[in-house]
C-alpha cells in the first residue's frame, strides 16, 4: 500500500466509516493500523470516538488536514527491543510504536511485574532507554507471513 499521510481523510472499505487519520500504530506482528476519527456532529457536545483499522482496509479520499501534521519524531528503538522507562524504572519489550498527528511517538512496553502478571505501559519515546536486543532477533527470524487483523489476533489468543 502507498504511504498514508497522517491527517488524510480515509474510508473503511468494509463499513464506509469515514474520518481523519490521527495516528499510525505499528505492531509487533508486523501489522499496521491507523486511528480514524470522524467529524463531530454539530450540537452533540461530545468528541466522536475513533477506531483503529488495518491499512489494507482503507481508501484515502483526500489529503484532508495532512498539511497541518507535525513532522513525526524518529527513534532508532525498534519493536522487539528491551527498553527501560526512565521515569518509573520499569523495563520491558517494545510491542508497538504509535505516531500521532502532532508528531509525538509513543511506545507500548510489555513489562513483567513483580506480582507475576503482565503489565503494559504506554510511554513517550523520550522516556525510553534501550537496554538490549530483547526479542528483536527472534522477530526477524520468525517474521510472520499473515496480514494480521482483529480476527487473526483473536484466534491466536485462544
Amino acid at each position: 500500500m502507498a504511504k498514508i499521510k497522517l491527517g488524510s481523510t480515509a474510508v473503511d472499505k468494509a463499513s464506509g466509516y469515514k474520518g481523519v487519520i490521527t495516528a499510525k500504530v505499528e505492531m509487533i506482528n508486523g501489522n499496521v493500523q491507523y486511528a480514524i476519527v470522524p467529524k463531530a456532529k454539530v450540537g452533540v457536545g461530545e468528541y466522536p470516538a475513533g477506531v483503529q483499522l488495518d491499512d489494507a482496509q482503507l481508501d484515502i479520499v483526500d489529503e484532508g488536514i495532512s498539511d497541518t501534521a507535525a513532522t513525526p519524531m524518529t527513534s532508532d528503538i525498534k519493536i522487539g527491543e528491551k527498553v527501560k522507562d526512565l521515569v518509573t524504572g520499569l523495563s520491558g519489550i517494545v510491542t508497538s510504536k504509535t505516531t500521532f498527528l502532532n508528531g509525538c511517538l509513543y511506545l507500548m512496553v510489555s513489562v513483567k511485574s513483580s506480582e507475576k502478571k503482565d503489565v503494559e505501559i504506554f510511554i513517550p519515546v523520550e522516556r525510553a532507554e534501550r537496554q538490549g536486543p530483547g526479542i528483536s532477533a527472534k522477530l526477524i527470524a520468525n517474521k510472520p507471513t499473515h496480514t494480521g487483523g482483529p480476527a487473526t489476533r483473536l484466534m491466536r489468543a485462544c
